[in-house]
């Protein structure tokens, strides 16, 4: 019985045993197992994923296909847009606006290209985002030219001289200017030379046709042949100047000041680049030399070759700088690209380094490879004559070293004999207003005080047709008259009683005020008036600033 039970111990634990190493042994068949589907799950998820990548990267060149062609799509319709919309809108940028009867007239100027494969080229309109577009929002506000050849626009001139001009706060010099420029032309450059006065008051269009009747006034058939224009730009062409990005560490007014001053030389360059085969630069506060076209045309045929860029016949700032028309078109994009950031003398240097220099060259390396393309003539034949800038609050005293004094200061006239010439105001030095009426100076004197005058006595009385006096100089621009009239004396009381003349109660009848613009008195005398003892310069209000008369002219009725 005992025997019995060992071996039935003994046969349960065997059969422990086996039933412990069959389930071990199971148990590692199914790690096995499990370790083989894991693998296989693996190489299966790598296997897709590979062909997820794959299948992604077929996508996105798809996709970047698709971008190119939608693209072209769009440019093509975008072109045709474009196309269409220049055939609804006129051709030209520029419209004709008179200050009598508004005529218009447009002349083409080529601003957006389109090339044969359809797509758009930039343009300058590119950087006027603010006109959408609308280029007929360019035609200038004011245009006036002249009247005898509206149905003609000249296109053939050999130079276009541009001087942009504001209004001042203290003084003007652009009658100065443009006297300087005309006085020293000869015949044949008055019809070589076409001179455009670029009011830039856009948001002021009574400034605009005050200054253009006193240009006009003095200047009157100069317009009418041509040599002369003057423009006014309209005011949607400018950007909203008062958000502008503050650059160069410059306050707002500084900031907003030199950006419209781009904009008004951009304007401007659009305006002459198709009127002719060079553009001169000048400012509204310069004089000139005799005979400078003829010295400008001179240097350029001196030129070894007429690859050259810029030529210089000044050394300051924007002035006296020449181009050829045909490179305006892509300085005007640059400098409204960067109008806000730069002044523009100095963006024609970043131009030029841009255009001629490699990029690894060093300053002193480009600056001598500019200088193949720009050259400078001396001595200067501009000076700057300014002193209150266009800038509130700025006095800039500048001066071209190189200029010299080959200036004449007056202008002579052969005047009809006195039997007295006499003055109160106090002469200066030998400036004499006898040798100033005899054309040989001009009259200088102190400060004049309310009642002072200028008078030229003629015995027996003379028949005068018309009374010219201009007051001030190149040198000395502000030593004008203000507040003077100019009076005539009758030898007999005139019998029209009706005539428009202030009479003064004591034999004197005012014919002329001086301008506080241009400093002139000019008057055609009324046959009634004549014969007269008299001419007289009355000051009615003292003054801060010295005397000049640079040109006295009394001529007698032919």
């Amino acid at each position: 019985m005992r025997c019995t039970n060992r071996y039935g111990a003994v046969g349960a634990v065997i059969f422990t045993l086996i039933a412990l190493l069959l389930v071990l042994n199971q148990k590692h068949k199914s790690e096995s197992e499990t370790r083989q589907i894991i693998n296989t799950f693996q190489r299966r998820l790598d296997y897709v994923s590979k062909l997820n990548t794959d299948n992604l990267q077929q996508l996105n060149i798809v996709k970047q296909q698709n971008f190119r062609l939608l693209r072209t799509l769009n440019s093509i319709k975008s072109c045709k847009q474009t196309q269409e919309q220049q055939r609804r809108n006129s051709t030209s940028l520029y419209e004709q606006h008179n200050d009598t009867n508004s005529t218009e007239q447009q002349f083409e100027l080529n601003v957006i290209e389109t090339s044969q494969n359809g797509f758009r080229l930039p343009s300058g309109l590119s950087y006027l985002k603010h006109l959408n577009g609308k280029t007929d929002l360019l035609s200038p506000q004011f245009r006036r030219t002249s009247n005898t050849n509206k149905q003609h626009i000249n296109s053939n001139y050999t130079m276009i001289i541009g001087i942009p001009t504001v209004k001042r706060e203290k003084q003007s010099y652009l009658i100065e200017t443009v006297k300087s420029l005309i006085d020293n032309l000869n015949e044949n450059e008055l019809k070589q030379i076409l001179i455009v006065c670029f009011i830039a008051e856009p948001y002021n269009i009574e400034y605009v046709r005050t200054t253009s009747q006193e240009i006009e006034k003095l200047y009157f058939e100069y317009i009418e042949s041509g040599l002369l224009e003057i423009v006014a730009p309209p005011s949607e062409y400018y950007p909203d100047l008062e958000n502008l990005k503050l650059t160069l560490n410059d306050n707002s007014d500084r900031v907003k000041w030199r950006t419209k001053q781009n904009y008004d030389f951009s304007y401007l360059m659009m305006y002459g680049l198709s009127r002719g085969k060079y553009y001169m630069q000048l400012e509204d506060d310069v004089i000139t030399k005799p005979n400078y076209v003829h010295t400008i045309e001179t240097f350029i045929a001196q030129q070894n070759t007429q690859d050259w860029f810029l030529l210089e016949f000044s050394s300051l700032g924007f002035i006296g700088k020449l181009f050829h028309t045909s490179d305006l078109d892509a300085l005007v994009n640059f400098f409204l690209l960067f109008a806000a950031d730069k002044p523009i003398d100095w963006l024609v240097d970043y131009y030029m380094d841009t255009k001629y220099c490699h990029f690894e060259a060093d300053r002193i390396s480009c600056t001598r490879t500019k200088a193949l393309y720009r050259m400078r003539f001396k001595p200067s034949l501009f000076q700057h004559i300014g002193v209150f800038s266009s800038l509130k609050g700025k006095i800039q005293k500048l001066k071209d070293k190189d200029f010299g004094k080959n200036v004449k200061l007056f202008k002579g006239h052969e005047n009809p004999q006195t039997v007295s010439i006499e003055t109160t105001l106090k002469q200066y030095d030998k400036y004499s207003l006898i040798n100033a009426y005899a054309g040989q100076n001009f009259f200088w004197a102190l400060q004049p005080k309310s009642g002072d005058t200028v008078e030229f006595k003629y015995n027996p009385p003379l028949s005068i047709g018309r009374i010219y006096f201009k007051s001030g100089n190149p040198e000395h621009p502000g030593d004008r008259f203000f507040n003077t009239t100019v009076d005539v004396q009758p030898s007999v009381p005139p019998k029209d009683k009706t005539i428009a003349y202030e009479y003064d109660g004591h034999g004197f009848y005012t014919v002329a005020n001086f301008s506080h613009e241009s400093g002139i008195a000019e008057a055609m005398i009324h046959e009634s008036l004549n014969l007269i003892s008299t001419v007289r310069l009355k000051v009615h209000y003292k003054s801060e600033n010295w005397i000049i008369l640079n040109e006295i002219l009394i001529e007698p009725t032919k």
